[in-house]
Order: C-alpha cells, then sequence, then structure tokens
C-alpha cells in the first residue's frame, strides 16, 4: 500500500468518530433547550400563580346628576384616597338621597320611575329594609299619588347614631297638581347600613360606594 493510499479502516473509523460527535452535539443541545424549557414553564406559571393571588375587587365612586338621574362613574376609589371626613360626608348625602327618594312623589312618571329604581339599589337584598320599602309603595304608590298630587321633602337634620346608623328629620309638603299646598307634616326616620363597595364599572354606576340600607323604620312627629 502506497502512502497516497487511504488505509479504509482508518477512514471509516474516522468518519464513524464525526458521526458520533455529532450525535453528541446535536443530543447535547437538546438537553440544553429542554432544561431553558422548563425554566420557563416554570417561572410561566409561577407568574400565573401570583396574579392569581391578587385581588381583583376594585372599588369604584361615581357622582349621580341629581336632575337627570344619570351616573358618571368617576374612577377606582382607592385612588381617589378619600379620608374618613369626605367618605363621612357621601354617607351622609346618600342617607339624605334615600329618605327623599323614598317619601317624595313626582307628577312626571318617568322621573318617578328613576326614583323608585335609585330607591331599590340602595336597599339590601332579604332584609328587613327591603321588607318595609316594599310595604310603603304598597301602601302609598307613589305613581297613584302622582295622578292627582305632588309630595316634597325637606331634610332638616342627619346625624350618626353609631358607624352604621342615621337619624334624619324631614318636613313633608303635599301638594295638588296645581301646586296649592294640601298638608304639611314633620317625620323622623332611623337606617342601618353596610358598605360593600362594588367590584365593577356595571355595578358602581348603579351604587357607587356599594351603600346598603338592612334596616329602615319612620314616625309622624306631628302636622304643621
Amino acid at each position: 500500500m502506497s502512502k497516497n493510499e487511504v488505509n479504509p479502516y482508518v477512514a471509516g473509523r474516522e468518519e464513524w468518530d464525526d458521526r458520533m460527535m455529532s450525535v453528541v452535539k446535536t443530543s447535547h443541545a437538546w438537553k440544553v433547550f429542554s432544561f431553558c424549557l422548563v425554566g420557563a414553564v416554570v417561572i410561566l406559571a409561577g407568574g400565573l400563580a401570583w396574579v392569581g393571588g391578587q385581588s381583583k375587587i376594585e372599588p369604584y365612586l361615581a357622582v349621580v346628576d341629581k336632575t337627570t338621574y344619570q351616573v358618571h362613574v368617576v374612577g377606582p376609589a382607592e385612588k381617589l384616597k378619600l379620608n374618613d371626613q369626605m367618605m363621612k360626608g357621601i354617607v351622609e348625602n346618600e342617607v339624605r338621597s334615600l329618605f327623599d327618594n323614598l317619601r317624595k312623589v313626582i307628577a312626571d312618571s318617568h322621573a318617578q320611575k328613576n326614583v323608585v329604581t335609585q330607591v331599590y339599589s340602595r336597599i339590601a337584598g332579604g332584609s328587613g329594609a327591603a321588607k318595609f320599602v316594599s310595604e310603603w309603595y304598597a301602601l302609598r304608590d307613589p305613581f297613584k299619588v302622582s295622578e292627582t298630587g305632588t309630595v316634597s321633602v325637606q331634610i332638616t337634620a342627619a346625624l350618626p347614631l353609631s358607624e352604621q346608623s342615621w337619624q334624619v328629620e324631614w318636613t313633608e309638603t303635599e301638594r295638588s297638581l296645581i301646586g296649592e299646598v294640601q298638608k304639611v307634616t314633620r317625620l323622623k326616620g332611623v337606617m342601618t347600613y353596610v358598605l360593600s363597595p362594588p367590584t365593577d364599572k356595571a355595578e358602581a354606576s348603579k351604587n357607587p360606594i356599594g351603600f346598603y340600607v338592612n334596616q329602615l323604620s319612620w314616625s309622624l312627629e306631628g302636622s304643621l
């Protein structure tokens, strides 16, 4: 065999070594890729678990136009950073509005319907207040009363009795459809409530701070 001739055994061994080296490199590359993939999955799973553990409840605040009864969502309550005094003022407004809406009668049936809807949006379902309001509307249907007259309400005092109860005093004026005063009376009411902040804009548009009355009553104080 001359020096220029290739030993078939040596050539075969070199080809075999090259193939094995290629297999080893490919196998190593797949192992590295697999480890990276597993690491990415672990990180992704951890991220999803962290996101899932975060609270999805975001209370919203809104303002109500008393003329048109349109609700305008202000935004997430936490971002507004309301202090105790501001929240007390908002609750007092809710208390005053509840008694006003419950007792007044408007000649415009569409406006009256909005008032009744507003009342029920502030009453806790299945509560004593819900029963009281239903009985009141059955006793004095505002839509029937509006056929012959109106009732206006003037809140004269609203005082907190505790952290979750208020006492309200007001004067009612009953008028005929031509505006003649028929009767003026003084009343006093007591109510308790809970706050259950809304979790989305749909709920916020109905009840901005989640103000729900669970007990409610009133009594006649006299006539003027």
